[in-house]
């Protein structure tokens, strides 16, 4: 596809823009045509020796198979996989997660996926387990074989004794979410594993982005480069952010949705968390329910292209990269693409719609 002048291609959760060479041969790559094929076809219609067009074509050749995108074609389909999955990450990816001997491990249910949630927290694995109470499953040997794809890091620290320590949520080799509240982890998670449920069922796809917003307004942002101070800067602004680093978008209406769509939870065992906690270090996280989209937002000069690449698919990440990118493409046809890291930019627009 075409997008603000250049061509865009989604595969397999992988985003390519192409130059214009590579477009020309990835528009007569056919599946039939040979490079010497192409290149007689493209000298023909430039001012350009044939030896030079040969050696252009033959790099952006090797260039799109090496991506991937020139492939022989593979005339046996994959099989359908009936049944639950487990989700795994491929060994090793997560040191914190594979590394560490994780003292609870429990099993949780989303959809027809189950995810393995470890935890050194007492507290917060009994927390955990009465959010999501009726998604408990029993752990099978396989998922004992395995890391935990989710690794909840709290702190269980007497109340007032270091109140700066941040509580992590470890995904894979990331961090997904880190707050110095304990309850804004637990909700990180639950939305997490939302999102790895039967989105596509609820009319649901996932963006890769975080969602900020005031009243019945959001925007869906690329992720900072420090969460913990853009938050802190749009809470002075009377802004909120969300909890879950991934953006919920409702298909038909184009609405982003906050929270975990499809789970059933015990919110009151997560605020009870929040309880125990010395004092409100943090602002509140923005409250679950569905926001109407007014920008995307992007960390340098926005443009379509950068929100795709910004906010688009993840390859390999488990979820439907194609209705990811069906939503972005809808997001991007109504609504503008904004400096996503500027709180007052932020918070003009809100104030303004």
């Amino acid at each position: 596809m075409t997008l603000d002048g250049e061509t865009v291609i989604h595969d397999h959760g992988r985003i390519h823009v192409l130059d214009p060479v590579a477009t020309l041969v990835w528009r007569c790559a056919d599946g039939e045509a040979s490079v010497d094929e192409i290149a007689a076809d493209l000298a023909s219609a430039f001012p350009a020796s044939r030896e030079s067009v040969r050696r252009d074509v033959g790099a952006a050749v090797g260039m799109l198979t090496d991506l991937g995108l020139l492939v022989d074609a593979d005339p046996t389909p994959a099989a359908p996989i009936d049944g639950v999955e487990l989700l795994i990450d491929p060994p090793g990816s997560c040191v914190s997660c594979a590394e560490r001997t994780w003292a609870m491990r429990q099993s949780y249910r989303a959809g027809h996926r189950v995810a393995v949630v470890g935890t050194n927290s007492p507290r917060a694995d009994a927390v955990i387990r009465a959010a999501l109470a009726s998604h408990l499953v029993d752990t099978a040997a396989a998922a004992d074989a395995e890391p935990p794809f989710f690794a909840v890091d709290i702190h269980d620290d007497p109340p007032g004794a270091n109140p700066q320590r941040l509580h992590l949520l470890h995904r894979g080799d990331t961090i997904a979410a880190r707050s110095r509240r304990p309850d804004r982890i637990v909700r990180a998670l639950v939305g997490h594993l939302a999102s790895y449920g039967d989105l596509g069922a609820l009319g649901l796809a996932a963006v890769n982005g975080l969602v900020v917003g005031r009243g019945d307004q959001a925007w869906i942002v690329a992720q900072p480069r420090d969460p913990l101070r853009f938050r802190r800067a749009l809470g002075e602004r009377d802004v909120l952010v969300a909890d879950l680093p991934v953006a919920l978008v409702d298909r038909v209406t184009g609405e982003v949705v906050v929270g975990a769509p499809g789970l059933d939870v015990d919110v009151t065992a997560i605020d009870a968390l929040a309880a125990t906690e010395p004092a409100r270090i943090e602002p509140d996280p923005l409250p679950w329910g569905r926001y109407r989209v007014i920008a995307l937002g992007v960390d340098g000069p926005p443009s379509p292209t950068a929100a795709l690449l910004a906010l688009g698919p993840i390859a390999d990440d488990h979820r439907d990269e194609d209705e990811t990118f069906d939503a972005l493409l809808a997001l991007l046809e109504a609504v503008p693409v904004r400096d996503g890291v500027d709180p007052d930019g932020i918070r003009d627009l809100l104030e303004y719609e």
